[in-house]
């Protein structure tokens, strides 16, 4: 996925898409893969008319094939069927980029806690704060992070005795 990243910013979108493709076949549904096909499908649509038009018709024929739906609606499936907490931040990460003014479907998304391990609350907590610019929100779910796993861990305590 990190060449997905150096590849876009260089504007290499045929070496994009075979990265993409690449990790479409070792795991189709990792969150990770998903944001990145979501930042390249709005790259090649803000920058179709840069792109060479040989290029561009590639691209056309591959994306299709690659992802049939629109980005949007692309989006709103991938969130429906987000089963974890890193899903749900891949999920509010690409609703950003697509949709940046529906903040508080982001928010809810990204604050949307399961059991999860501790470094997803901080992944959580830091896109809350830096990338949606809320810090306020950010320290509501720190302290609702901390009481959800002093609770878990008094009930784990308590169901083994």
């Amino acid at each position: 996925m990190l060449a997905c990243q150096v590849y876009l910013r260089k504007g290499r979108y045929l070496l994009v898409l075979k990265s993409l493709k690449h990790g479409k076949s070792l795991d189709p549904k990792h969150p990770q893969l998903h944001v990145r096909l979501v930042e390249f499908l709005l790259a090649i649509e803000r920058d179709s008319e840069n792109i060479h038009h040989t290029i561009r018709q590639v691209l056309e024929i591959e994306c299709v094939e690659l992802q049939p739906l629109p980005v949007g609606e692309f989006n709103r499936n991938f969130i429906n069927e987000c089963s974890t907490q890193r899903a749900r931040l891949a999920g509010a990460r690409t609703l950003l980029m697509i949709q940046p003014d529906n903040a508080q479907e982001i928010l809810d998304l990204a604050s949307n806690l399961d059991n999860g391990t501790h470094l997803i609350c901080e992944e959580s907590y830091a896109f809350i704060k830096d990338e949606l610019e809320n810090e306020s929100a950010a320290e509501t779910f720190k302290e609702m992070t901390q009481r959800k796993i002093y609770l878990l861990a008094v009930f784990l305590q308590t169901s083994r005795t």
